[in-house]
């Protein structure tokens, strides 16, 4: 579960992340919340999802998670 601390400066930090950053750990970035990418489109699910969302929560983040719609012009 994620924790309730609220950051002292008055703003937070936070990063957005997807399968691009497979690799990264989470707990070296210094950062108050974490936005996962979930999906995209009516086909597309990250596979690093769960992973991500388990280390933003283990660190102590804020955590959310977003779907990706891209806008195409009719042809």
């Amino acid at each position: 579960m994620a924790s309730n601390k609220v950051p002292l400066k008055g703003y937070m930090d936070g990063i957005d992340i997807s399968a691009w950053q497979d690799t990264i750990d989470i707990t070296k970035v210094p950062c108050d919340f974490v936005i996962v990418k979930a999906t995209e489109g009516t086909d597309y699910k990250n596979r690093y999802f769960a992973k991500h969302c388990d280390q933003a929560m283990k660190a102590g983040k804020l955590l959310g998670a977003f779907h990706c719609k891209w806008w195409r012009s009719p042809q």
